[in-house]
């Protein structure tokens, strides 16, 4: 899946999604499945629950609160990014 500068993508609203510690997992009951998120990976989920973020938007949060440069950022994104989207818990909204 090649992603863009421009997509948007938002978290499925119908998710469990609990925080323990510095950490949360989510609950897909739909698919009965779990998945668990460390630090980096709820900053992400954060600015995709409650911002629609965008690619662009996701690397620059990264880059502020881990100090990585572009380059890593953009692609530690995009991986999360996929991720999410193969496993069916985020959509692209239009």
């Amino acid at each position: 899946m090649t992603l863009t500068d421009t997509q948007r993508f938002i978290a499925r609203a119908d998710l469990v999604v609990e925080a323990i510690d510095d950490q949360i997992v989510i609950l897909d009951l739909e698919g009965d499945r779990c998945f668990g998120l460390n630090a980096q990976g709820v900053l992400l989920w954060q600015h995709l629950r409650d911002n629609h973020a965008s690619l662009v938007e996701l690397s620059d949060a990264l880059q502020q609160a881990y100090a990585i440069d572009a380059e890593r950022a953009r692609a530690d994104a995009s991986a999360f990014v996929i991720a999410l989207r193969d496993a069916g818990l985020i959509d692209e909204q239009s």
